[in-house]
């Protein structure tokens, strides 16, 4: 079972990055892989998927709290791992726990290809388990980021960035171990990774 990865990144691909580890080259299945950037050395969480049509896969996380999210997720009945990182893509691990908590269906819906009922399903599947993984929502995010994410988010999507490349500048931001940044702060760090995307 390979449970990490740390090595540098030498391709960022559409859906993958290939990580180089002591001259071996994994491709890994990521969330988003535009959060990535070339030659940068990363450790991933990962899982190794098996699939009877396509052999081994494997999936990386940045956090070991999204790589339990996900393994949680893709027990559920109808979810596999391209929709588990679809989930993650579109949502923060913090909506995620909050959705389920909250039993809100509709933040679930937002992702593509999970419909209300699917999402209630999902709900009732992961309640206790989410809670007996030890996943809280203090455990899913640091520096302080999300406590003004929200409505980053939310200013970010009024200028016509997409759920993805909100996504993105999340994950930029939130390497950068900025101790309680401020709303400002935050919103001006992700415009900067944004604009460079372009």
């Amino acid at each position: 079972m390979i449970n990490q990865l740390k090595g540098f990144v030498s391709e960022v691909q559409e859906s993958c990055i290939v990580l180089v580890v002591s001259g071996i080259g994994f491709g890994v299945f990521v969330s988003l892989p535009s959060s990535f950037s070339k030659n940068q050395e990363i450790l991933l969480y990962t899982v190794l998927h098996w699939s009877q049509d396509n052999g081994p896969s494997l999936y990386g996380f940045s956090t070991s709290t999204e790589k339990a999210l996900f393994e949680l997720v893709t027990g559920c009945s109808g979810i596999g791992p391209k929709m588990g990182l679809a989930i993650l893509r579109d949502l923060t691990p913090q909506e995620i726990v909050e959705a389920v908590d909250q039993e809100d269906s509709s933040i679930l819906s937002k992702v593509s290809g999970i419909g209300v009922k699917k999402a209630e399903h999902m709900i009732v599947y992961l309640k206790h388990r989410i809670a007996s993984k030890g996943i809280f929502l203090g455990d899913t995010v640091s520096g302080g980021v999300s406590l003004n994410w929200k409505e980053v988010g939310q200013a970010l999507r009024s200028l016509g960035y997409s759920q993805a490349e909100i996504q993105g500048a999340r994950a930029f931001v939130q390497k950068q171990n900025v101790d309680k940044p401020s709303f400002d702060e935050l919103l001006r760090a992700a415009l900067s990774f944004l604009s460079k995307k372009v």
